[in-house]
């Protein structure tokens, strides 16, 4: 069973768990132990579960049949029946110093009623519910869990490890333990019952009882705010751009959007400094180009390892263990070539994926990983974005880059559509839901101040009602040093920037 998600496969590499999510697993392991310094602060039991989005099962006696329609998941006995359920969830959204983490599969019994136990597997190679069978699916590794089957009308929760919760997806499989050569079976994704569904389902306690952000830095209230950091007039550098704009805007920037090529020395010490300061929490977004000159075909086959490696171990130097977000060569429509060009879209997954496996490898598990394209509506009517989409186990956020021009509210300019394409709003969250979005870059641009004002205006209000955008960077930048057209400065007019202030610091842009 598959929900249509263009789903791509999770690449085998070694596991490495994001600072973050140590500390979390960490303090689940041993009881009593906080993930951070202890302060007082009140604490809340919370929940926080994902449905599957890809389910399937193989059946060794029929090695062609593709079962991923049957509506239906099947868990025969190890070695008999031989039966084998295979599940893909998105991790739940869980706060970084959550403590007491706990983490259960839950499945409901259907059918004939067998009694038995179901034993769980984590699954490092790649599946699909469209082609595995009996004679072609992964070799489950490491067992997580088990636990007794309970009959229909009583979930079967399954208590796995909190080191399961790796990345942004988790891969398992289910056999039975039934000593008849049977089977158990359970819904799938495709019940018509929801609550039947399997649940990837995560408890925990959260500190301070309020909004909290997740260790890939989504915020569970509201969304965040940032702005590149482009120095202008006398300005020598970045941090005299970001302490203009939080001046200009009364509030600090939550993140600090910045643009790297190749081997360029980043993350700068100008960078460190605006993102490790304590009176100013921020975080820093990177769109990083690492072809360097080359081509995506050949960074894919090794070309740019030196310079990956060389970026990660700055990184670590650096950064350390803070999170922050990374884009891998943004908006790549424009660049795209012909068979041979080295830039088709097969080309740009593949350099993407090399990139994100290489610098995982070398340690840099911190990084959220945020797809960046152009989400232009005329690309989405070629049906471009499906093959672009590195796949889900590489892409914690997706991104995508619109600029409002001649007064169109964030309602049209954010989800353009074209003459089949939808808009790359319902496009995402429909063919991945429960991604976090953001808008990476975006502008507001017109000859009509008032319009620009307008715009500016109806956008605290506007923003609640597309809750999938959880962050919003804004790209504040001066005309067209040509063409003297594209303004997107928000201190070029007074009624702009005072609408642009009262937008932004609106309480939903303040996680």
């Amino acid at each position: 069973m598959t929900i249509p998600l263009h789903l791509t496969q999770p690449i085998r590499r070694r596991l490495l768990l994001p600072a973050a999510l140590t500390a979390l697993v960490a303090a689940s392991l041993a009881p009593g132990a906080p993930a951070f310094a202890a302060t007082p602060t009140t604490e809340s039991t919370q929940r926080a579960s994902s449905t599957a989005v890809e389910d399937t099962y193989s059946v060794p006696g029929s090695p062609s049949l593709v079962a991923g329609s049957f509506g239906v998941l099947m868990a025969g006995d190890e070695g008999l029946d031989g039966r084998e359920a295979f599940l893909r969830f998105p991790v739940p959204a869980v706060p970084a110093d959550a403590s007491n983490v706990t983490v259960s599969l839950v499945l409901h019994q259907t059918g004939v009623v067998r009694t038995g136990s179901l034993k769980v597997y984590s699954v490092s190679d790649p599946w699909s519910a469209a082609t595995l069978t009996g004679g072609a699916h992964p070799i489950h590794d490491a067992l997580l869990g088990r636990a007794p089957a309970q009959p229909t009308g009583t979930a079967t929760s399954i208590p796995l490890p909190p080191s399961s919760l790796l990345g942004s997806i988790v891969n398992v499989s289910v056999t039975g333990v039934i000593g008849d050569q049977s089977a158990l079976a359970f819904a799938s994704t495709e019940n018509t019952d929801p609550s039947l569904r399997p649940e990837l389902v995560v408890d925990y306690v959260a500190r301070g009882g309020g909004c909290v952000v997740s260790s890939l830095l989504v915020p569970s209230c509201g969304a965040w705010f940032g702005s590149t950091a482009n120095p202008m007039g006398t300005e020598a550098d970045p941090s005299q751009a970001v302490a203009r704009e939080e001046s200009q805007l009364g509030r600090d920037l939550g993140v600090v959007h910045v643009y790297h090529t190749g081997a360029q020395n980043w993350p700068t010490p100008t960078e460190i400094a605006l993102v490790t300061d304590p009176t100013h929490p921020r975080k820093l977004m990177v769109n990083w180009k690492p072809e360097d000159g080359t081509t995506w075909a050949q960074v894919a086959a090794g070309s740019s390892d030196a310079i990956i490696d060389d970026t990660a171990a700055r990184i670590a130097d650096r950064l350390g263990s803070t999170p922050f977000f990374l884009t891998i060569h943004h908006e790549p429509e424009n660049e795209l070539g012909g068979i041979g060009s080295g830039f088709t879209p097969a080309d740009y997954v593949s350099m993407v994926r090399h990139v994100v496996e290489r610098l995982r490898a070398d340690g840099v598990g911190h990084a959220v990983m945020v797809w960046d394209v152009m989400g232009f509506s005329g690309w989405g009517d070629q049906g471009l974005y499906p093959q672009l989409y590195p796949g889900d186990d590489v892409v914690d956020w997706i991104g995508y880059d619109p600029y409002s021009h001649n007064g169109r509210g964030l309602d049209l300019f954010a989800n353009g559509s074209g003459s089949s394409f939808p808009g790359f709003y319902s496009w995402a969250t429909t063919a991945h839901p429960g991604k976090p979005l953001m808008l990476a870059e975006f502008g507001v641009e017109s000859t009509s101040a008032a319009e620009r004002a307008s715009v500016f205006g109806s956008f605290a209000a506007l923003a609640p009602t597309m809750p999938a955008l959880k962050a919003f960077l804004y790209f504040n930048h001066g005309p067209d040093s040509v063409t003297g057209t594209d303004d997107y400065a928000w201190d070029s007019d007074a009624s702009v920037l005072a609408a642009a202030r009262n937008a932004f610091t609106d309480p939903y842009f303040q996680p």
